[in-house]
């Protein structure tokens, strides 16, 4: 009895936890970047392909309980634009309900500083965009803001970095260049000083050379790939199933 007691303040004490396995997110890089190789015709095509493929690869590199830490964020960006834009700014920077238009952001280990608790502060951005205007260039910000709304309607909403450690914004460095089709993929690093979780729940904008805000979406962490695995682990992390566990294990 006294060790059943035991078993139960333990799984209460040490909740069941996820965790990015790395070497998996390093393994979908390299597998999906030829992910493209047999598309049909056009660089739309092979972008849909290998965001699909990473999509798919990154929803099943969570580990139970094990693996690097950290997770993986994503954001399906909506068309979107400022109103106070004359109509002729709107027809000019409206781009169409591009498939894909999704972005990525998860830790990258190799490279960058850590904060104290181990977790890196440089992450990479992998992004997957059509429809955008033929052979230009845009800008994908993490604003400070929780809305889509007011960052596009004011255009005044600071980036999210910290501003304690950096003296300037580290999102404006990475330009986007779209081809001719008016698709533009692939990824680059960024150093916005913040753990990854710092930045669940923030507006993620794609800005015209011009600074015109022309879609956002925001980012919330990728699901894990097994749907069942999921739900285990939700349901006894909950705060619910931990306090019937403490109770059961104080009564017995």
């Amino acid at each position: 009895m006294l060790f059943f007691r035991l078993a139960l303040l333990l799984v209460v004490v040490v909740a069941p936890s996820w965790a990015l396995d790395m070497d998996c997110v390093d393994g979908c890089s390299a597998n999906c970047v030829n992910a493209g190789d047999n598309a049909r015709d056009n660089a739309r095509d092979i972008a849909r392909d290998i965001e699909r493929c990473l999509s798919d690869c990154l929803a099943n590199c969570y580990s139970y309980d094990g693996g690097s830490g950290g997770r993986v964020l994503s954001t399906n960006l909506q068309p979107t634009m400022r109103r106070s834009l004359s109509e002729q700014e709107r027809e000019l920077y409206t781009i169409g309900p591009c498939e894909p238009c999704d972005a990525y952001i998860y830790p990258d280990f190799s490279r960058g500083r850590r904060l104290q608790d181990g977790s890196s502060t440089t992450d990479v951005v992998a992004y997957f965009l059509a429809d955008l205007e033929d052979s230009s260039s845009y800008y994908l910000n993490v604003e400070s803001t929780k809305s889509c709304d007011g960052i596009l309607n004011d255009g005044s909403t600071p980036d999210l970095y910290n501003n304690q450690t950096l003296s300037q914004t580290p999102w404006d460095a990475n330009s986007l260049l779209a081809d001719e089709s008016g698709t533009a993929f692939g990824n680059y690093t960024v150093d916005p000083g913040l753990a990854l979780d710092d930045l669940v729940g923030y507006a993620a904008v794609l800005y015209t050379k011009n600074g015109t805000g022309v879609a956002c979406g925001i980012l919330e962490p990728l699901e894990m790939g097994d749907e069942r695995l999921s739900s285990a682990s939700a349901m006894a992390s909950s705060p619910f199933v931990a306090v019937l566990l403490l109770f059961l294990a104080l009564i017995m």
